[in-house]
């Protein structure tokens, strides 16, 4: 029973160490572009990758052609970070936001689980629940991240034909998928709630659950004592008293 207990509490802290890592890559995902001594902000997704120089258009990071499409990951000395002109990986964090993404699915199923099972024992689920809130939370601020960059890549002509095909990336930012990301936002702050008020209902609940105890364990004391009291004395009596009696 304890090595449960610590598991439900180990599957908890994991909880938030997803919660805290998703909302780090969620922040973590805008870069530095230059091109000819024009710099912008680099956004990149789990399927796409692209840069927006002045916040109307978006160019290509590779000068012999379009990469700014579903399913690249680019590698480009026109990736910089503060002015250095560096190659980076705009995969690497892709990859982990779609690794942590599948983490915290399976965690949360498994809380779920773990959850039902504390029920099913007659012990309180919350540790469960908790843990399935902060899963779920993660999935839902990874998953609204994914879904908005890569929805605007939907906007950015696929084979290169259309030239101003990516002239409409930077005004999808008021558009579906900004909005399905922002309701995302505001579920995963919902669930944060009901987890803050979980757990004032979870700690009152054990400080009620400590004082019944505490008084049951009285009320037991006290019942004992008073039995032991008025319990009747069966010890014979003896022989002199018993005569004594039996003359009188």
């Amino acid at each position: 029973m304890a090595l449960y207990h610590s598991l439900s509490l180990g599957v908890h802290a994991f909880g938030i160490l997803c919660l805290v890592l998703a909302i780090a890559l969620n922040s973590w995902s805008t870069g530095t572009a230059t091109e000819n001594d024009v710099s912008g902000d680099v956004r990149f997704g789990l399927w796409r990758a692209c840069a927006d120089v002045s916040g109307e258009y978006v160019f290509s990071l590779n000068p012999s052609g379009s990469d700014c499409r579903i399913g690249h990951c680019i590698e480009n000395p026109y990736l910089s970070e503060d002015g250095d002109k560096d190659s980076h990986k705009l995969c690497t964090n892709s990859k982990a936001i779609a690794g942590l993404l599948l983490i915290s699915l399976c965690f949360f199923l498994m809380s779920v689980k773990t959850s039902n099972i504390n029920h099913a024992r007659g012990q309180t689920p919350h540790y469960g629940w908790s843990s399935a809130l902060m899963f779920l939370s993660a999935i839902l601020i990874l998953g609204a991240w994914a879904t908005w960059v890569s929805w605007q890549s939907k906007v950015n002509d696929d084979d290169g034909s259309n030239p101003n095909a990516v002239v409409f990336f930077g005004k999808l930012n008021l558009g579906a998928g900004f909005a399905f990301a922002l309701l995302a936002w505001i579920c995963a702050l919902v669930l944060l709630l009901i987890q803050c008020m979980l757990l004032r209902e979870y700690d009152a609940a054990q400080v009620e659950n400590t004082m019944n105890r505490g008084r049951q364990s009285i009320g037991q004391r006290l019942t004992a004592g008073s039995i032991n009291s008025t319990s009747v004395d069966d010890t014979p009596l003896p022989e002199e008293d018993s005569a004594t009696a039996t003359q009188a």
